[in-house]
């Protein structure tokens, strides 16, 4: 089983476009995938309409109920959802030893390897207690970035989060690389926000995709109208880049 983080500090870089769709692009192709949102906002989990209140990732992390009894099994995937109740847990968790291993720990306790392939984990545009328990609880992390100076550094900001994580809590995820997303490869910007993301990259001994997410209306209309945009639309752009990013992200098996 591979979890994967996906996490940038900045937000509005398609964290949450990512997860859903990587997640069922995945499934499409024979994968038994869980999501599980770890956004107070909820984006996730309001986009595939799944319910919380009670049985979600709060009351999990808490060690209330299983994680196998907060799984929703949705059209497009499997997920954990979450609401804003998650918002109080770093508070909750100040005294705690053991806060950052919550997640984790909950994946291990329920023996989540036995039902899924992979678990791909959408976190908030922060570095606190939800985000690092992803961090921690995973194999790798996908780094989404759009063709911005504020997300560029964001990248350098979760890597030193990572490095912390490795030398504090003793577990190894790697950043599997970073994806640009909403590009437009005819802007220079967007050329040199390409070049500046493959210079970090190189210092920070990954890579940046070779496959770009384009920018489409049709994310924001799946969005809105709560529609699995590869079920609904699957040759749009936007689906076949995630597929050819699952391809790139995967073919070293």
């Amino acid at each position: 089983m591979k979890v994967i983080c996906v996490a940038n500090q900045k937000g509005g870089v398609a964290k949450t476009a990512t997860t859903a769709i990587l997640a069922s692009v995945l499934t499409r192709k024979g994968n038994r995938v869980l999501t599980i949102d770890m956004d107070p906002q909820g984006s996730l989990s309001k986009q595939v309409g799944a319910e919380a209140g009670g049985h979600e990732v709060y009351d999990v992390l808490k060690g209330n109920i299983s994680a196998r009894d907060a799984i929703q099994p949705m059209k497009q995937f499997h997920i954990i959802p979450t609401s804003i109740v998650l918002a109080g847990l770093e508070a909750e968790l100040m005294t705690d030893m053991g806060k950052y291993f919550k997640l984790k720990d909950a994946i291990d306790k329920a023996q989540l390897s036995e039902l899924y392939d992979y678990i791909i984990i959408d976190t908030p545009p922060s570095l606190g207690v939800p985000t690092v328990n992803a961090i921690v609880a995973a194999n790798s992390v996908l780094v989404p970035t759009d063709a911005d100076c504020d997300s560029i550094n964001g990248i350098i900001q979760l890597n030193t989060t990572i490095q912390n994580v490795k030398k504090y809590c003793h577990v190894d995820p790697q950043i599997m690389g970073i994806v640009f997303t909403k590009f437009d490869p005819r802007q220079n910007n967007s050329k040199d926000m390409m070049s500046l993301a493959m210079r970090v990259a190189d210092a920070l001994g990954t890579r940046v995709f070779g496959t770009y997410i384009r920018a489409a209306v049709a994310v924001r209309e799946a969005k809105s109208k709560s529609k699995d945009l590869v079920a609904s639309n699957p040759t749009s752009n936007v689906v076949l880049d995630y597929s050819s990013l699952a391809e790139e992200m995967f073919k070293e098996g």
